[in-house]
C-alpha cells in the first residue's frame, strides 16, 4: 500500500511539473509574437516616432543633459502595439529594438520613456545604474512614478506629446545630477573644550547634574529640532520643484505668444487680408461674420496677454502663490491655442474658396448636367404614370433654371464673379438633385398602386366583388397626384408629406 502510493505520488508530480512547463513556453511564445509583431520606427537621434508629434530637435536637446552625465537616453512614441503582458514587457521590447537590451536585461545606463497612444500606455524603463537614483522615495511612491505622474501623462493628456518626453528627461537629469554630485555641507565646527579647576565633591555633583540636564534636553528636543529640520528641507524640495514647473508654464507660453501673428487691425493678418480680398465684393456677409470673430478672439487674447504680463511681473513668494499663478498660466496658453486654431481655419477656409472660385465653371457645367437628368426623369414619370399628374418640367426647375441664369452671368461678368457663380451653380445642382429625388420617390409608390390594381382586376377573374376597393385606390392616386403637384410648385417639405399620405393610403387599399 505504502510503495503504491508513493509512485502514485511521483507520476502526479511529473504531470503537474510538464503542465508549469507547458504554460509557461506557451506564455513566451505569446510574448515574443506580441513583440515580433510590432513595427517599430527609426531612431532620429535618441527620438523613435511614428505619429509625427514630437519635435525631435527639442526632445534630442532635452536628452543632451542625460548624456553628459553618462546616461543613454530613448524616447519612442508609437501610434499603436500589439498587446504586452505587462508594461515591463513593452518598454523591454522598445530598448531591444534599438540595441540598448538583450534577453530581458537592459543597459546598466539607459533612461527610456516608451509611449504608445493606442493602447494609452505610457512607461519609464531604467537600468540597473540609475536604480538607486530612480527608486527613491517620493510622495507618491518612487521617483521614476514622480516623474511619469507629474510631467509625461499630463501632457501627454494635454496633447504637449514634445513637452511629455522633454519635461521627463530634464527632470531626471536634474534628479540623477543632485544624486551624483549633492551639494557641499559644512564642516561641523570644532568643540568648545573648557578646562575648568573643580575640587571637592561638590563640583564633581555639579558636573553630573549639568550632563544629566543635557542629556534630558537632547531626548525632548532632539527628535523636535530634527523633524522641523526635516520639513524644512521637504518644504525646499517642494519649492524648488514648484518654481520649476511656475519657470516652465511661463516659457511655454511666452513661446506660443511669440510664434502667434494676431494683429489688432485684421487686415495687417495675411490670412484674413487673402479671405478679404476673396469675399468682400462677392460674400460680404461671410467676410462680415469672420471679422466679428476675429474682434471677438482678439479681445480675449488681449485679456489674456494683460494676465500674462500681471503674472510676469508679480513676485511669487509662498508655494500658495506659486501653484494659483501656475493655474493662472493655463487659461492664457489656452486663449492663445484658441487664436491660433482660428487662424489655421482661416487658411483653410482661404483655400477651400481658391478650389471654389476655381471649380465654378465645372460646376455650372455639372448643375445643367443635373438639370437635363431631371427634366428626362420627369418625362419618364409622366410616360410610366398616365394617369397621374404630371409635373411640368419647366415650372417644376425653374428655381433651378434660374440660379443657372444667374450662374452663367456671374461667369460672363467683368470683372469675374467666380465665388458667386459657383455659390448660383451649386443650389441650382442642389434643387435639381432635390428633385430627382422625389422623383425616384414618387415612382415606386405610384408602382405599388399599379401592383394593387393588377390584384384587385386578378380576383374580380376569380369572382370576387369587391366594390369598396376602386374607391380607395383612386383616393391614392390623388393623394399621390396631389404629392405630384406640390413638387410641381417647389414645396419639397410639403411634397414629402403628401408623398407619405399617398403611400400609406395606397397601403390602406392594398388590405382592403
Amino acid at each position: 500500500m505504502y510503495s503504491l502510493y508513493n509512485r502514485s505520488n511521483g507520476k502526479c508530480r511529473r504531470v503537474a511539473r510538464l503542465t508549469v512547463l507547458l504554460l509557461l513556453s506557451a506564455w513566451l511564445l505569446c510574448w515574443v509574437a506580441a513583440v515580433a509583431q510590432t513595427t517599430w520606427p527609426p531612431l532620429n537621434g535618441v527620438v523613435a516616432d511614428d505619429t509625427g508629434r514630437l519635435n525631435a530637435s527639442q526632445v534630442n536637446n532635452a536628452a543632451n543633459s542625460l548624456q553628459q552625465l553618462g546616461v543613454k537616453p530613448l524616447a519612442v512614441l508609437v501610434q499603436s502595439s500589439t498587446s504586452f503582458p505587462s508594461d515591463d514587457a513593452f518598454g523591454k521590447a522598445a530598448a531591444a529594438q534599438y540595441n540598448l537590451a538583450s534577453g530581458g536585461v537592459v543597459d546598466p545606463n539607459l533612461f527610456a520613456v516608451v509611449v504608445s497612444l493606442g493602447n494609452r500606455r505610457s512607461v519609464i524603463l531604467y537600468g540597473d545604474a540609475l536604480k538607486p537614483v530612480m527608486r527613491q522615495a517620493r510622495s507618491n511612491g518612487t521617483l521614476a512614478d514622480q516623474i511619469r505622474m507629474t510631467y509625461l501623462d499630463p501632457n501627454l493628456a494635454a496633447g504637449d506629446f514634445t513637452g511629455a518626453f522633454s519635461d521627463s528627461f530634464t527632470r531626471a537629469a536634474h534628479e540623477i545630477d543632485l544624486y551624483k554630485n549633492p551639494p557641499p555641507t559644512a564642516a561641523p565646527a570644532p568643540p568648545v573644550v573648557n578646562n575648568f579647576d573643580f575640587s571637592g565633591l561638590g563640583k564633581y555633583l555639579l558636573w553630573g547634574w549639568g550632563i544629566i540636564i543635557l542629556l534630558g534636553l537632547l531626548v525632548f528636543l532632539g527628535p523636535v529640532l530634527w523633524r522641523q529640520f526635516r520639513r524644512s528641507q521637504e518644504e525646499a524640495v517642494r519649492r524648488r520643484t514648484l518654481q520649476e514647473q511656475l519657470t516652465q508654464a511661463r516659457n511655454v507660453a511666452a513661446d506660443m505668444i511669440t510664434n502667434l501673428d494676431f494683429p489688432p487691425d485684421p487686415h495687417d493678418q495675411i490670412q484674413y487680408k487673402f479671405l478679404a480680398l476673396a469675399l468682400e465684393n462677392e460674400r460680404p456677409q461671410q467676410l462680415a461674420q469672420i471679422t466679428t470673430v476675429y474682434h471677438q478672439i482678439y479681445q480675449r487674447l488681449s485679456d489674456a496677454l494683460a494676465l500674462f504680463n500681471s503674472l510676469n511681473q508679480t513676485p511669487h513668494t509662498d508655494e500658495a502663490n506659486i501653484n494659483a499663478a501656475i493655474a493662472q498660466y493655463q487659461p492664457v496658453q489656452s486663449e492663445v491655442k484658441a487664436a491660433d486654431a482660428f487662424l489655421r481655419r482661416l487658411a483653410d477656409l482661404g483655400k477651400s474658396v481658391e478650389g471654389q472660385a476655381s471649380a465654378a465653371p465645372g460646376e455650372t457645367d455639372a448643375a445643367k448636367k443635373a438639370i437635363a437628368a431631371a427634366t428626362d426623369a420627369l418625362r419618364r414619370l409622366a410616360a410610366a404614370a398616365p394617369d397621374l399628374y404630371a409635373p411640368e418640367p419647366a415650372r417644376t426647375l425653374q428655381p433651378a433654371s434660374a440660379k443657372l441664369a444667374e450662374a452663367e452671368r456671374d461667369l460672363a461678368a467683368k470683372p469675374l464673379l467666380s465665388l458667386r457663380a459657383y455659390d448660383a451653380a451649386s443650389a441650382a445642382r442642389s434643387y435639381t438633385e432635390g428633385v430627382v429625388a422625389s422623383v425616384n420617390s414618387l415612382s415606386p409608390a405610384y408602382n405599388f398602386l399599379a401592383q394593387q390594381r393588377a390584384k384587385l382586376t386578378s380576383a374580380r377573374s376569380r369572382g370576387f366583388k369587391l366594390p369598396e376597393s376602386d374607391q380607395a385606390l383612386a383616393t391614392a392616386l390623388n393623394a399621390l397626384s396631389d404629392a405630384a403637384r406640390q413638387l410641381e410648385a417647389g414645396n419639397i417639405a410639403v411634397f414629402a408629406n403628401a408623398l407619405k399620405q399617398g403611400s400609406d393610403a395606397v397601403q390602406q387599399a392594398g388590405r382592403r
